[in-house]
């Protein structure tokens, strides 16, 4: 049954990859945000997690570093461990990480997912815009990112809702805390007590509605850092050939 199996994927990847932290946040609407995608993979023999949103109903992007060659992807999810009919489960058929894609560094942190079919676009199952062009976003600006997992700082108490909590776009405070893993390319988010974490990479910050970034990594305890994620508009270029070409 798929409340059986979503649930131990679930279960699994939360206890070996540490979970998808929200911290500080609250639960979502239930498919408010239809286009969260949880990605569950294999790793040798552990099953990990990541976040990521559904940008065109066969492709999902998210983090560079959330690559393996077992990538599940589950849409229109809200509660992890009850029987959604809402939920879709495909299979991702091919992965396409930026090309100059830096683990060390985590430079270069994005990447689409091609899923072996079509997602059915409805109310639980939607796709989230990208930015039309390459601008900054404003300092200060109040934006917003979700996910499954862990609500406190040490990763230790997973929710099997979605989460989501309001952050803050910052600069200052990202270079001083990263310093030269804190580059054009990438843009912060923090707030007291506030933000997402490791498991949880991937995950989108929305802006008004458009995906600005890409969950890329964070400090521990959560919520103590900024987190930092990859700055969408700088791949555009990149992102519209692999969509137009596969």
């Amino acid at each position: 049954m798929k409340v059986v199996s979503v649930a131990v994927v679930w279960a699994l990847s939360i206890y070996l990859a540490g979970g998808a932290q929200i911290i500080g946040g609250r639960e979502a609407t239930p498919h408010s945000r239809p286009y969260m995608a949880y990605l569950s993979m294999v790793r040798g023999t552990k099953c990990v997690s990541c976040g990521g949103f559904l940008v065109r109903n066969d492709f999902i992007m998210t983090a560079a570093h959330c690559s393996s060659d077992n990538i599940t992807a589950i849409l229109g999810a809200h509660n992890m461990v009850q029987d959604e009919n809402s939920q879709q489960i495909i299979p991702v058929a091919k992965s396409f990480p930026f090309p100059d894609f830096c683990p060390r560094e985590l430079d270069n942190d994005i990447m689409l997912l091609k899923l072996r079919w079509n997602a059915t676009l409805n109310s639980a199952v939607g796709v989230l815009p990208l930015p039309k062009k390459v601008r900054d976003v404003r300092v200060g600006r109040s934006c917003s990112v979700a996910g499954w997992g862990a609500m406190d700082t040490e990763g230790e108490k997973p929710s099997p809702t979605l989460q989501e909590v309001n952050v803050t776009v910052v600069r200052r405070l990202c270079a001083q805390t990263w310093g030269r893993q804190f580059n054009e390319y990438k843009v912060c988010a923090a707030g007291p007590l506030k933000g997402g974490c490791s498991g949880d990479s991937g995950a989108p910050l929305v802006c008004r509605g458009v995906a600005i970034g890409i969950l890329s990594f964070g400090g521990k305890p959560c919520g103590y850092f900024p987190s930092v994620f990859t700055k969408v508009a700088m791949y555009l270029d990149w992102a519209r050939d692999v969509l137009a070409n596969n």
